[in-house]
């Protein structure tokens, strides 16, 4: 699934009660997925190829954040009965644009929210969401076909850019 239709799936569940959408349900919704929750998905990194879901994640925050990422809350010093790692995820949110993050609490049910990424403990991609290319000043091409991001470069990049911003 491009970035866009999971962002536009995930607008559209706002203003549904928690009851029919929790926070994992709005990624269950958005992307057509079963998985059977925050921590699930959160250590889904290290199953099989069939069951996972999460592709990258990471506790450090690139700026800005791309939409279409998830958004982790976690508490790192608890390990949730039945699990022998650490740590306990217990929220998600999905950044849609501009600052903003799609979420849902029993209080406020699926929410469009701005951003506060102190609030946020880690963040991750997901294998169904494609990302567009990235055009570098060296792309002479107008191909601007979605792929899929491969994190590592995605990371390698975002930290090249950094580099060449600092040394001028």
């Amino acid at each position: 699934m491009l970035a866009q239709d999971f962002i536009d799936n995930c607008k559209a569940l706002v203003g549904q009660s928690y009851e029919l959408t929790d926070c994992i349900g709005v990624v269950r919704k958005a992307l057509g997925i079963q998985c059977q929750g925050t921590n699930w998905l959160w250590r889904s990194i290290n199953n099989s190829a069939k069951y996972k879901y999460l592709t990258y994640r990471s506790t450090i925050f690139p700026s800005p954040l791309t939409p279409g990422t998830v958004l982790f809350k976690i508490n790192f010093a608890d390990i949730p009965a039945g699990y022998s790692d650490k740590p306990n995820c217990y929220h998600i949110g999905v950044v849609v644009d501009d600052g903003m993050v799609v979420d849902s609490t029993p209080k406020y049910g699926v929410r469009l929210r701005y951003i506060n990424v102190g609030e946020w403990d880690a963040w991750g991609t997901l294998k169904q969401v494609e990302f567009p290319a990235f055009d570098t000043p060296e792309d002479d091409d107008e191909d601007d076909t979605p792929v899929r991001a491969d994190a590592d470069d995605l990371i390698r990049e975002i930290y090249r850019l950094i580099s060449d911003y600092l040394e001028d």
